[in-house]
């Protein structure tokens, strides 16, 4: 299992960085996200959450947003 380091904010959520991660974790094959927007997001005792609005580029299929969530969600608590 690779842990990713913490993030110290959204801003640091690139296209390049999440398209790295998401690929990492077997999420995406040659799609690739073209755009990161942040559309929501707020600090809780023990982490940071944010709901994220991606978009794909021209010619990448859209992965299933069900598979991604779950997959994120583990990702994040450092389980996979």
């Amino acid at each position: 299992m690779c842990l990713e380091p913490a993030l110290r904010s959204t801003a640091e959520i690139t296209p390049g960085w999440l398209t790295t991660i998401l690929r990492r974790q077997g999420l995406l094959q040659e799609e690739r996200v073209a755009d990161v927007t942040v559309e929501s997001a707020h600090p809780t005792l023990v982490s940071y959450i944010a709901t994220l609005r991606l978009s794909y580029a021209t010619g990448s299929e859209r992965p299933a947003a069900a598979a991604l969530t779950k997959d994120a969600k583990a990702v994040s608590a450092g389980l996979d």
